[in-house]
């Protein structure tokens, strides 16, 4: 029989500068659809952060675990996150920063071939 997640799930993750601990929850709204929230200064503005961005891509490596906790994170990320909208969003999401990633590096690859012909200084 499948096992169906309670909600909200909500989990720690320490800030990289300060120490202080951040809660990261996801939860389903009255319209059935997952959600995520975290409380850094990003998740309070309603914007992908770092912490909710790492644990979707499965990097559980700092997040602060209550007993049963990690066994339900485990069961969202294998179960109820791959079969929603925000799986798919979040996927479409990454790939959008890989591509500016990558024009980023052309742009800058192509600024360097231009600077072959601009002379700087004065004639």
């Amino acid at each position: 029989m499948e096992q169906f997640m309670t909600y909200p799930l909500t989990v720690q993750v320490p800030s990289s500068s300060s120490g202080e601990l951040y809660d990261i929850s996801f939860f389903m709204d009255i319209g059935g659809n997952l959600k995520a929230s975290c409380s850094c200064q990003a998740g309070r503005n309603s914007t992908m952060c770092k912490h909710v961005s790492g644990i979707l891509n499965g990097d559980l490596d700092n997040v602060v675990f209550d007993p049963s906790s990690r066994e339900a994170l485990t069961h969202f990320l294998q179960t109820d996150f791959p079969r929603s909208d925000f799986a798919k969003a979040f996927r479409e999401y990454q790939e959008a920063i890989r591509a500016a990633e990558a024009a980023t590096k052309a742009k800058k690859k192509k600024t360097d071939a231009l600077k072959s012909f601009l002379q700087g200084g004065y004639f």
